[in-house]
């Protein structure tokens, strides 16, 4: 038996697991490549065994012998950055997606521009999961792991211990965590993941290994590309300026775009990178949102590298080597018990649903316990329950198949929030409140600093509330108690005061609304840099305390919340991770209204759509003033089920393959996204 704590994404920007597409890639190994040059002395002379001047590019020349590499995939999550848990079958189908980009498989192959489809060939390299662990008992080729190491440190992978690698001539190692940190001091966020190089350190290396934020078959693709010695396509070039190049004779010299872009332009656009008008930017090896294919030189070299014995690449498909993996048995081994939930957080007399995602071993039965649930037991492999009462319960799963048994308990994993009556308006000044906590606010300690009340300076009256800039600090937190919006001219305003210090200062301050309990949080307003600053494009040395004139007033629409029952308010404010950091952050007067009742004045918002009908049972209608630029439909866990660009302001969604159940519907147009409850009968 074992106690582990496993938990779903709830960020203001949760990550989404899915086949093909991401929102956003920033690949790593474009800027580590400075760092494994000096690391790696040798480098240029491991390249010309991988891609030697001669290599002939005909199809007809690629080896066809089959090259099969052993998978394993460590998966790293814990409860301080909950990430979304992904399921065997998941990734076992993400795996299957990645086969089929090297085999030319994929169902959009018909899509790349000509002069690429026509040397887009077969690789004869195909991923399989692990049937045996190094020391040769039974596994899925998948593992968990409840560690802090899902916040990954790029500086702490180089100390021993750190890396889970399995021998690295034996198994491809894909490490999924939620974040990665410390590749650039201080911080880097945003990445999508990063892979060695063949050539990058000695053989064995724990350090031989690919790290994965991006869960998705186009991830995993340019990854394994970069494990098996691609560069990205525009080689070293640091961005749309410059033109850069892979070293690879058929794919032609093109920028760097810094980032994927969503859009694909068409490859046969002009590119000031070469005079025959031809841009590969379909192809897995660069950043845009529509990778497609290898070339027939990039599929040569990757080949060239597993017939090499660089970082003994060329073990990994032997024969010995595959009987050592066992990734041709189909085994049947102990299961390992874990699921997912979401939310975690929930309402009085609210019903969630719990997903088995137990590894190692398919369970042939499940045993649940529930205290404080309604069942209070199931065998079922994911019951729903309802919680009727208030506190934080334990929630246990015993799975059991012919191999063995195994147990997972979760102490206070549950926690159920009382209801409340809810408020259509706040009208919070400080000049009352006490303290903090109060009724109606509750502080977030985050690395030691919250908000306080402060009596050194005040929009009005003589007390606001105050958080101390303190660089690397992110994410200090307030919530208030829960409220309804009732009308279209609901609006949230509040006073802040702020200075920078430097003129390209980095802080910020996020407003976020949560209609389920704050697990899922919705950033609805931010500012930055000077844009932040009370008092315009000035900067100020040494301590800051405004005056009654060094205040803005900052307005926030709530129509995209209309009718949301259990609405909660979050304030953030981001400080710079560098030195150069400004004032602390002061806010004040913080009023929810109906602006057309209260003198404010009229508040226009064109942009609210209509959709019916709500409840629906196939299709639901969607009619905006504006075109409507994307339509995305997300389930309440913050998974992308559907995405259409229809770029009409008239709509109809077919939803007939989603069950009965709750939704969200998000409406973009040229403005501020609208997200709306949608629910299918």
């Amino acid at each position: 038996m074992k106690t582990i704590k496993k938990v779903l994404a709830h960020a203001i920007a949760p990550v989404f697991f899915t086949l093909n597409g991401y929102a956003q890639f920033n690949c790593l190994n474009d800027r580590i490549q400075v760092m494994y040059d000096s690391l790696t002395k040798g480098k240029q002379d491991a390249r010309k065994v991988t891609r030697p001047s001669n290599l002939n590019l005909s199809a007809s020349k690629l080896a066809s012998q089959q090259y099969i590499i052993p998978v394993v995939f460590h998966v790293f999550d814990d409860l301080t950055n909950p990430s979304y848990i992904p399921s065997e079958n998941e990734l076992v189908n993400i795996l299957e997606e990645v086969n089929k980009a090297f085999a030319r498989e994929r169902a959009d192959t018909n899509l790349i521009a000509t002069p690429f489809k026509n040397i887009y060939v077969n690789s004869n390299i195909k991923f399989m999961l692990a049937k045996k662990d190094p020391s040769g008992n039974c596994t899925s080729g998948i593992t968990f792991y409840n560690s802090p190491k899902a916040i990954w440190d790029f500086v702490a992978s180089f100390s021993p211990g750190y890396m889970p690698t399995w021998d690295p001539t034996k198994y491809l190692n894909v490490i999924l965590v939620n974040e990665i940190l410390n590749f650039q001091s201080p911080l880097t966020l945003g990445v999508g993941g990063y892979s060695s190089f063949p050539w990058s350190y000695p053989t064995g290396s724990p350090q031989d290994a690919m790290v994965m934020v991006r869960r998705d078959a186009d991830g995993l693709t340019h990854e394994f590309g970069h494990w098996l010695g691609l560069d990205h396509v525009f080689g070293s070039a640091p961005n749309l300026a410059t033109c850069g190049d892979d070293g690879i004779a058929d794919t032609p010299s093109t920028s760097n775009p810094r980032g994927e872009v969503p859009n694909c332009p068409s490859s046969l656009s002009g590119n000031a990178c070469n005079g025959n008008g031809t841009n590969n930017i379909e192809n897995f090896m660069h950043y845009y949102g529509c990778m497609r294919n290898f070339t027939q030189g990039q599929t040569a070299v990757m080949q060239a590298v597993l017939n090499s014995t660089l970082a003994g690449r060329n073990n990994l498909s032997t024969a010995a080597n595959l009987s050592a993996t066992g990734v041709n048995l189909t085994p049947t081994c102990t299961p390992n018990g874990l699921f997912r939930v979401f939310p975690r957080t929930i309402c009085q007399n609210s019903t969630i649903s719990f997903t088995n995602v137990s590894y190692g071993g398919t369970p042939l039965t499940w045993q649940w316990y529930f205290p404080g649930g309604t069942p209070s037991v199931s065998t079922n492999s994911m019951p729903s329950v309802t919680y009727t009462s208030t506190g934080n319960f334990l929630v246990s799963l015993k799975v059991t198949n012919s191999a063995g048994s195994d147990s997972v308990y979760l102490n206070n994993y549950i926690k159920v929030m009382p209801s409340v009556n809810l408020s259509t308006t706040i009208n919070e000044s400080f000049e009352n409140s006490g303290s903090l906590p109060n009724a109606l606010w509750t502080n977030l300690n985050v690395n030691g600093n919250t908000w306080a009340l402060t009596n050194d300076a005040a929009a009005t009256g003589s007390t606001s509330i105050r958080v101390f800039n303190i660089p690397n600090n992110y994410g200090t937190a307030m919530l208030t108690t829960k409220f309804r919006v009732n009308a279209d001219s609901s609006i949230i305003t509040f006073k802040h005061a702020y200075a920078p210090f430097y003129p390209t200062t980095y802080e910020h301050l996020f407003v976020s609304m949560s209609i389920d309990c704050g697990n899922l949080w919705h950033t609805i307003f931010k500012k930055s840099g000077f844009e932040l600053s009370s008092i315009g494009n000035t900067t100020v040395v040494g301590n800051f305390v405004p005056t009654a004139n060094q205040w803005l007033t900052d307005t926030v629409y709530l129509s995209n919340y209309l009718w949301a029952d259990e609405v909660m308010l979050r304030f953030d404010f981001q400080a710079d991770n560098r030195e150069y950091k400004g004032s602390d952050m002061y806010i004040d007067d913080i009023n929810l209204v109906e602006a057309l009742t209260t003198g404010i004045g009229e508040v226009t918002n064109t942009d609210i759509p209509a959709i019916y009908p709500n409840p629906f049972d196939k299709t639901v209608k969607i009619i905006n003033v504006s075109e409507m630029v994307s339509l995305k439909v997300f389930d309440y866990s913050g998974r992308l089920l559907r995405l259409e660009t229809p770029y009409t302001k008239e709509f109809e969604l077919n939803l007939e393959n989603l069950p009965s159940g709750l939704y969200f519907l998000e409406v973009r147009t040229n403005k501020t996204p609208v997200v709306r409850k949608i629910v299918r009968n």
